[in-house]
């Protein structure tokens, strides 16, 4: 059902934001989207809902070609489907994807598939220049949360250091004039 150009264009301004949230029993990074109010300005707000090929026709969004390999990405590095690919074959019962990574075989090969499918979603978000958000949440200000993409291009410097133990390295990103040391949280 189409919706009636005077209701359009009465809804709130949005934008179909992309995310990076957290999957804790892979320990890996997946992606989701969400529809998000922006300001008279254009910056994100707050969370509307998640968005889905259902959902994003009700608040104006067409579904263009990226939009429909982005949401394709979504679909597949979700739990469920996660769950579907990994499950034995010729098992009778369902075993839950957190059971299913505690086999050494399973989780290397989940992700190896998981990694590939992110970096061709963060690659597609980047040459699109797509809103990204990492870890948003629905009572907070999105923008605040957003990635902001670098403006020049960040040179990687890996620095090795010999010690007792062996050799330790480290990745630092620099523009040139600023460096800065990657650190894992």
């Amino acid at each position: 059902m189409k919706a009636n150009p005077t209701e359009t264009a009465t809804l709130p301004p949005t934008a179909i934001v992309y995310n990076i949230h957290r999957y804790l029993p892979g320990g890996w990074y997946l992606p989701d989207a969400w529809i998000v109010k922006t300001d008279k300005t254009g910056k994100l707000t707050f969370v509307v809902q998640r968005a889905t090929p259902d959902t994003i026709g009700s608040y104006g969004h067409e579904m263009t070609p990226t939009v429909s390999r982005l949401f394709s990405l979504i679909e597949a590095l979700s739990e469920k489907n996660l769950e579907e690919k990994y499950q034995p074959p010729k098992s009778r019962k369902k075993i839950p994807l957190d059971e299913l990574l505690q086999e050494e075989t399973v989780k290397k090969t989940a992700t190896t598939y998981v990694h590939r499918l992110v970096a061709n979603f963060l690659e597609k978000i980047m040459e699109e220049l797509l809103p990204l958000t990492f870890m948003v949440q629905k009572k907070v200000i999105v923008e605040d949360v957003r990635v902001q993409f670098p403006t020049v291009e960040l040179k990687p410097h890996l620095i090795f250091r010999r010690t007792r133990d062996g050799v330790r390295y480290r990745l630092n990103f620099s523009t040139g004039e600023d460096r800065w040391l990657v650190r894992e949280r």
